[in-house]
Formats: structure tokens, sequence, C-alpha cells
């Protein structure tokens, strides 16, 4: 009583006008409200837009409300799809789909386009801005990628199903492609590992086709002062030899580090497998330089460069024609 009694003064205290104390809980308590009427509302107003017996609707439509808008989309996308086959058979009506096809638009003579890439094999990281050799000679796993990438390169060059012409007379006929001899590669051809076992790699160099190029070589009167002084002689004695001199010349050089690079067969792509004119079969020429007197953790740097009168190679086409990569044979490679 004396709680209640404080309860009571305490409200009486406060102040407020007309209070008489804590409100009372009711007598009954199955009187009090279980289930707030909102949500009963927001219940029976989705379960009438899921279903309205009254106006019979679905998803507030009607049937044939349902059956409009699906008509229409279903006419839109048909619309849609035959647009876009439409325009496919157009497209394609523009292109060679055969197998040996020629693309509908080339380069003009004015664009870097027109001039002929040069690339290295193996194949190494995509991860730096050139192409990075780095291997053990006393360690197969460091080179094992290197030699399954040059082995996959060369696979079609040995292979003797493909019909060829032999283009050795220095005339290919219309139509074909030329064979290349692998053997002509000399000791890298020969080598299962390709000289990484030994210190001496081989690294094989290609020009990237190039659809109707034909290259116009350089000849000993004519060759660019800036030119290695080796390769003139090595072309002067071809001449003087009374041999074909009609190459788009190679020259490689160590610009960091040294090293002595030999060439296979030559310093150079024979003129007869030019122009690329995707003839069944084609496959590009190769040159193979076998780098020796390599010393260990020391990295050459090493620029190879063709030589063509039409290969531009000034103001921001200098570094056209041209490929770097760099050898580091270490002794501390980790797998």
């Amino acid at each position: 009583m004396a709680s209640g009694q404080d309860t009571n003064s305490a409200y009486a205290r406060s102040g407020l006008k007309g209070a008489q104390g804590p409100p009372k809980p009711p007598e009954d308590e199955s009187k009090i409200p279980t289930t707030n009427p909102r949500m009963k509302f927001e219940r029976e107003s989705f379960r009438r837009f899921l279903w309205n017996p009254d106006k019979k609707t679905v998803l507030g439509r009607t049937g044939l409300s349902w059956a409009k808008i699906g008509l229409f989309y279903v006419f839109f996308y048909l619309f849609l799809a035959g647009y876009f086959a439409f325009m496919m058979t157009v497209f394609y009506s523009t292109l060679d789909m055969h197998k040996n096809g020629r693309p509908k638009y080339t380069p003009t003579d004015g664009s870097i386009l027109r001039h002929p890439g040069v690339s290295i094999r193996p194949r190494t990281t995509p991860e730096f801005m050139f192409a990075a050799i780095w291997f053990d000679s006393t360690n197969p796993a460091s080179y094992e990628g290197f030699v399954e990438s040059l082995d996959s390169f060369v696979k079609p060059y040995r292979d003797s199903k493909q019909s060829r012409s032999d283009c050795s007379s220095g005339t290919r006929p219309t139509g074909t492609s030329c064979k290349f001899d692998i053997n002509l590669l000399g000791p890298c051809a020969s080598d299962g590992a390709w000289g990484f076992d030994k210190l001496e790699p081989c690294i094989l160099i290609k020009i990237n086709k190039l659809l109707d190029w034909k290259p116009e070589p350089y000849t000993s009167k004519d060759l660019p002062d800036d030119a290695p002084q080796e390769l003139l002689t090595h072309i002067q004695n071809l001449e003087q030899s009374g041999k074909d001199a009609s190459y788009t010349w190679l020259s490689c050089k160590a610009v960091k580090g040294d090293c002595m690079i030999d060439y296979y067969p030559e310093p150079g792509f024979p003129q007869v497998y030019f122009p690329f004119d995707n003839s069944p079969g084609y496959l590009s020429p190769i040159v193979a330089i076998k780098i020796s007197n390599l010393t260990v953790n020391v990295d050459v740097h090493v620029v190879c460069t063709l030589w063509a009168k039409n290969i531009v190679r000034n103001g921001y086409k200098k570094q056209l024609g041209e490929v770097i990569f760099v050898l580091s044979p270490d002794d501390y490679w980790l797998g």
C-alpha cells in the first residue's frame, strides 16, 4: 500500500492536471489485441493484387490485358531477332568466308600497318614490355617451357603430309606455298634442348604475315650507312660469288652485355617466300640465331632489325621491323 501511495503522490506532485496515477492494466488479458491491423491490411492488399476475385485480375491485369501485352512482346522480339539476322547476313556477305579468303579492307601504303612486324620464338611471359628469357642451363625445369614453345612452333614445318612446293630454284608456282626445310637451321634443328642446356640458346625469328607485302631487298650498293658492317660484307660475298642476294636482311646485336651471334641458314629471309597471299599451307621463313659466349648472371639485351627498302625506319617509325629480347642466364633459378 505504501508503494501505491508513493506513486500516486508522485503523479500529484508532478503538477499535471488530472493526473490520477499510472494506467491500470485491463482486468481481462484476452481483450489485448494480438494482431496489428495495419499488417493485416497490407497482407490482404497483396493477396488481392495477386488475384482480385472482384475484378478478375492477376497482378493488376485482366486476361485480355495480359494477352495483348504478351502478343506485343512476342512480335517485338521477333522483329529484333529478324533485324539482327538481316544485319549479320549483310555483314557476312561483304566478307570472304573461304578457308583461304582475304580480308575486305587492307591498310594503305601510308599506314604503319603496311610495315611487317618481326617476332621471336620461344614465347615468353607477357608481364614485361619486351621478351625476357630467363633460364638456368643446369636446371632443365627452368627452360622446359621454352623448349616446348620452340617444338610446338616448328611442328608444322616437320609435317610431311602438307603438300608444298620446292622453291630452292628461286621461283614459286602461283597459288602454292614454299616448303621450308627445318634442317637448314643447322645445329639448332638437331638439338633437342635448343642449346639451352649448353648455355648456347637458339632463338627463332620470323616476319609476321602481312598480306600482299613484298619486300624490296637492299644490295651492297644501297644498304643504309647505319647497317652493320658484317651484314654489308656478307651481301658483298654473296654478290661476288654469284649467289642469290634477294633477301630481307636481318641483323642482331647485343646492345647490353656481350655475346656471339650465328645465323642459320642466312641472316635474312629469301624473297621467294613473299608476298604472303594466304595460300594453303603457307609457312613463314625462319632465321635461327645461336647465341653463345654468355656469362652466367649477366643479362644480355639483343636487338634484331629487318632491312628492306620499303621498311621505313625514321622518326616515330624508328622501331618498325625491330624486336628486342633479353637473355638472363642465371644459376639461382627457382622452380
